[in-house]
């Protein structure tokens, strides 16, 4: 039997990729320009001549961003073996007269109006956004549109985050924030660059590290790469697809016993953020966790009806649900007070769909391309910054 404590190790190519940072037309170097691996922390600034080198990537496939004031923000994928090695990036000047152009004002009083909001949903509730902090809040710019019911939230320059519980430092370039206030929902991007704290305390950096393997075991990442693995039942995540008018009878489990989420202590206003280009319903499930006319995935055979290869990736493809429940711990007590009337109780369950039934690809460092997944449940309300790892991390 997998100890509940045991994770599988993901292999992370050590790639590298360099390049030179210019001027469009003019290929004059631009110094000084940030250069980072979305979501992760890789990352560095071009020299005078405008000449970068990155290594330890996370994986051979990457979102290279580079941004610099006055310039436009270049973001590309590319692939370490293929194209990594002297790339020329070419930034476009900003056009000063399309910035001046707003079709709906900033409100002066956004922060005021609109903070808790952005707060509750962008930066969000678990108990591990008490220690995150947005530290250059008056970047942010506020803008209701009652014509459409929405609430964007735009930033003049990458918000700097610090997130003292994970122990990061997170640059976070914010590339959209929209609101429905008819659906309740929510829909935000960005990239990422994180930089671990320096600490002289060996007790600060080993508890930065239970604190990363806490939040990494219930965490979509965790799901994502054993996916890709093929060893979701042995790391705890337990799946059933929802089959509509089907009646399949499932066996309930025997579990073992399951250990109480042992996060840090209980705190009533905290916040999060997060960088995924996702929808995230921000209401609790309204199904209990199983149904009869419910199929459980466990067997090699029903996973392939989900996922399979294709080259180097996974590709996960499903029409329907997939409830994923996760085994080896109970739900926080901040998920349980805000799901307070669902019928899951404290299981940590969570639902995921394809946007449209478009499929994505996986790879082993727990990233998917395109961001066409739509959460509900528990990893709705959990996937924020404040519990986000970079894709470079590992749990050992």
């Amino acid at each position: 039997m997998i100890p509940a404590n045991l994770f599988y190790i993901v292999v992370i190519a050590q790639a590298a990729v360099s390049g030179k940072v210019v001027e469009a037309n003019t290929l004059r170097p631009v110094a000084a320009a940030s250069v980072f691996v979305n979501n992760s922390s890789a990352g560095t600034s071009t020299g005078n001549n405008g000449t970068f080198i990155l290594t330890k990537l996370p994986g051979t496939v990457f979102t290279l961003v580079v941004s610099c004031i006055g310039y436009e923000t270049f973001i590309k994928e590319f692939q370490a073996d293929k194209n990594g090695a002297n790339i020329l990036i070419e930034l476009k000047h900003k056009n000063a007269e399309l910035d001046a152009v707003i079709v709906t004002p900033e409100e002066k009083n956004g922060w005021i109006n609109w903070g808790d909001l952005f707060m509750e949903n962008f930066i969000g509730t678990s108990s591990y956004a008490r220690g995150c902090r947005i530290k250059n809040p008056e970047v942010l710019q506020f803008r209701r549109k009652d014509k459409d019911n929405i609430l964007t939230v735009s930033a003049s320059e990458p918000l700097t985050i610090e997130n003292k519980l994970l122990g990061y430092t997170i640059r976070y370039d914010l590339k959209e924030f929209v609101y429905y206030f008819s659906t309740n929902t929510v829909r935000y991007s960005g990239y990422a660059l994180f930089e671990d704290m320096a600490s002289g305390d060996n007790k600060m950096v080993v508890k930065y590290g239970q604190n990363r393997m806490k939040v990494y075991a219930v965490s979509l990442m965790h799901f994502i790469r054993s996916l890709y693995n093929e060893t979701t039942e042995a790391e705890g995540f337990r799946i059933i697809r929802k089959l509509g008018n089907s009646v399949v009878e499932i066996k309930k489990k025997e579990s073992d016993a399951v250990q109480l989420y042992s996060g840090i202590e209980k705190y009533d206003t905290v916040y999060e953020i997060s960088n995924t280009d996702t929808q995230i319903r921000i209401i609790p499930l309204e199904n209990a966790a199983t149904h009869k006319d419910d199929f459980s995935i466990s067997d090699k055979s029903s996973m392939r009806s989900i996922i399979h290869p294709d080259n180097e990736n996974m590709v996960l493809n499903f029409t329907d649900t997939l409830q994923v429940i996760y085994t080896k711990v109970t739900a926080p007590y901040e998920y349980m007070k805000y799901a307070t009337g669902s019928r899951t109780g404290n299981i940590i369950v969570s639902e995921i769909s394809l946007d449209q039934q478009r499929q994505i690809n996986i790879r082993p460092n727990g990233s998917f391309q395109p961001a066409h997944l739509v959460m509900n449940g528990f990893w709705g309300w959990w996937e924020k910054i404040s519990i986000m790892l970079p894709f470079d991390y590992q749990p050992f």
